[in-house]
């Protein structure tokens, strides 16, 4: 068998600093490989540049004697001479480069060509050599700076060639120093990096030696409003809008969920106006508590960070998907009802991320919808709890990095709309929320239709265009919105609507007085209609909140136990006693029934658990046992997420609770004494369970 070595460019006698016996024929120089050392002419050394220091081939080191034939296998004579895949001891074997050149001094140290990059050097012995690294060309064509508003990632723009192709792909900083990683990711299976000490390392310097003139790039990867060239600009999928139109030169890469935030440039004269006029049409679609709530959030959100979440409820077919898609279609023509930014399907985590990154715009989170096992109900509620608390505390998740640093947070940063068949549990969730309902039949699916082809056509994006270059031109009101929100926050407190509520009902005020007074300055808008859209506007938001007050005390959790323990208590699942254990007067309202059958027929039994005692027109409970069977009625659907000791405290900040017989214990529980024992119990009067006094 012969080694064939190509010589289609100049080939030493010599590869590396070994010689091979020229064989018959132009084209190749051969070397035999029999069981002797026949035709290998071996150097008087084991050569020490280019052989890894420290390093030994069957225990012969660099600079040392070269074994003789009768002292170590012919096929490591042929390794030393000629270089090899395989080395059974794990040393590294000097290489065979693909092509050989005879290279004078003063020669680039590294030659960067589409065949391949090439190391040249000088020997100890002052011959010019050059050895091959790979069979690809490369070069750094951008450094780029990812910007998302905190911390910039950066990435590295390369440009690679092999075989008549050129790919572009992009590297993280920490990937670079991995050649070979990122070369077969770009190149393929086919980008080959041959056996040389530290290849990589040559390969990294002769690529970025070879990189002249480098371009820097900066990459935003959200939406919103930012600084650029000392001019407000409003960032979005298809570059940035500002004053005077879009600026140019701005890339924006935006993740897949946002891809379709994408806004046209902005109309002017009468096509500005008609944008905006279909726009405003848009309240006839449903009832104004719903639409005006909606509308209201697609033109706040472009005024800054807010803690605003409007949340759209209503059954299967009442189309509330299709109202927050027109909602979200102000943001790009190419969100629609199957397109939305995000769902409740996903995880807290990942719609967090997408609020982060979607500032200063709307962000639709489509189908809550609470079926299924208890513990995937569970999950969709614990994912609602973590994103809508963190929308309505503007804050973001603290976490460490590797080295135990407190990481930069990513609070939501934009307007949340959200739709479902039903709210998420907890009172405390739902005051975070401007809860409106759309029933059957409520939506006018004939201007539904006409909605949708102005979404798709892109005038309801143009018309948000038009808005936020009007913006860019009065950045006083960009930084006057917390102020703004008070004044309204305290005509809506005067109007009779209380906590949280009226921070969202003010919120929402707010876009609709601005997007007013660009109507007005556009010419959309008379100031006499203006004034009538407002107060239709302030009609609607101030019903909306007075009917989320009354939501929050049905969510209460001092009502709903009150509710639970009568909904257990006539259901059967529980029921009281006197303190002797007996059946009480009127017991069918107290848990007893009369046995329809078998040989107790007619009497009266007690149904499931025994939860209290009943003393006239005092209720004495078991704790325990009443939150045992409360724990039964979570599984079922029903929920109270209060521990045992805080719901004590609820009820006796309500009433509930006998206060006067607390006495000097310090605990929130009486001592009575019922069927001969002592017990801790919550004393309550029948009227707080629907009982009429005795």
């Amino acid at each position: 068998m012969e080694t064939q070595v190509p010589t289609d460019v100049p080939v030493s006698p010599k590869v590396g600093d070994f010689t091979l016996t020229p064989g018959s024929g132009p084209s190749v120089a051969t070397a035999t490989d029999g069981q002797g050392s026949e035709g290998l002419d071996l150097p008087a050394s084991v050569p020490a540049d280019i052989w890894p220091p420290g390093q030994s081939l069957d225990g012969y080191a660099p600079g040392g004697p070269v074994p003789p034939p009768s002292a170590a296998p012919a096929h490591h004579l042929k390794q030393l001479a000629q270089g090899s895949e395989g080395n059974p001891t794990g040393a590294a074997s000097p290489p065979v480069p693909a092509k050989e050149h005879n290279v004078a001094a003063g020669r680039p140290r590294y030659v960067n060509t589409p065949e391949g990059i090439f190391h040249n050097f000088i020997n100890r012995r002052g011959e010019a050599q050059s050895v091959q690294l790979s069979n690809w060309g490369a070069r750094i064509v951008a450094d780029v700076a990812h910007d998302d508003g905190g911390v910039p990632r950066r990435t590295i723009l390369i440009q690679a060639q092999q075989d008549g192709r050129t790919v572009t792909f992009e590297v993280s900083s920490e990937e670079l120093v991995r050649v070979q990683d990122w070369a077969i990711r770009g190149l393929g299976a086919t980008a080959r990096i041959h056996v040389y000490p530290l290849a990589q390392q040559h390969l990294l310097v002769a690529v970025q030696r070879s990189s002249g003139g480098l371009e820097r790039r900066t990459v935003y990867t959200h939406t919103g409003w930012r600084l650029i060239n000392e001019q407000m600009a409003y960032l979005h999928g298809g570059g940035a809008i500002c004053a005077t139109g879009p600026v140019p030169g701005v890339r924006v890469e935006l993740p897949a969920a946002l891809r379709p935030q994408d806004l046209p440039a902005a109309l002017t004269g009468s096509a500005e106006r008609a944008a905006l006029r279909t726009s405003l049409d848009l309240l006839a679609l449903a009832p104004d508590a719903v639409m005006v709530s909606v509308l209201g959030a697609v033109w706040r959100a472009p005024l800054g960070d807010s803690q605003l979440v409007v949340w759209v409820t209503g059954p299967t077919g009442a189309g509330k998907t299709e109202v927050t898609a027109v909602a979200q279609q102000h943001f790009g023509a190419a969100f629609d009802a199957h397109h939305l930014p995000a769902a409740w399907s996903g995880t807290a985590n990942s719609i967090n991320e997408i609020a982060y990154l979607a500032k200063d715009m709307l962000l639709t989170v489509d189908d809550f919808i609470p079926k299924g096992p208890a513990n995937s109900i569970a999950h969709l509620n614990k994912t609602a709890d973590e994103v809508i608390r963190a929308q309505g505390n503007g804050a973001g998740r603290s976490r460490l990095d590797a080295e135990s640093f407190l990481r930069q947070s990513r609070p939501p940063r934009g307007t949340l709309l959200a739709s479902g068949e039903d709210v998420p549990q907890g009172q405390s969730l739902r005051a975070r929320l401007l809860v409106v309902d759309l029933g059957p039949g409520d939506l006018n699916f004939s201007l539904l239709t006409a909605a949708q082809r102005s979404g798709r056509d892109g005038v309801l994006a143009a018309a948000m265009s038009g808005y936020l270059r009007w913006l860019a031109s009065r950045p006083q009101r960009l930084k006057s919105v917390c102020e703004d929100v008070e004044a309204l926050r305290e005509r809506v407190i005067g109007a009779g609507v209380r906590g949280r509520t009226c921070t969202l009902v003010a919120q929402t005020a707010l876009g609709w007085r601005t997007v007013i007074a660009y109507a007005i300055d556009c010419g959309v808008l008379e100031p006499q209609e203006a004034e009538a859209l407002w107060q239709r506007v302030l009609a609607a938001l101030l019903a909306v909140g007075q009917h989320q007050g009354e939501g929050l005390v049905e969510a209460d959790p001092t009502t709903q136990f009150l509710e639970l323990v009568g909904t257990a208590l006539s259901s059967g699942q529980a029921h009281l006693a006197t303190p002797d254990g007996l059946m009480p007067a009127r017991a069918q309202r107290w848990g007893w029934r009369v046995e329809s059958a078998g040989p107790s027929c007619g009497e009266r039994r007690e149904q499931g658990r025994r939860i209290g005692y009943l003393d006239g027109d005092d209720v004495y409970l078991l704790p325990d046992a009443v939150m045992q069977v409360l724990a039964a009625l979570r599984s079922s659907g029903e929920s109270i997420t209060l521990s045992r000791s805080a719901l004590a405290k609820r009820l006796l900040e309500r009433g509930v609770l006998r206060a006067d017989e607390r006495g000097t214990r310090g605990t929130l529980t009486v001592r009575k004494v019922v069927e001969g024992r002592r017990a801790n119990v919550w004393h309550i009067k029948a009227t707080a369970l629907g009982a009429e006094a005795s």
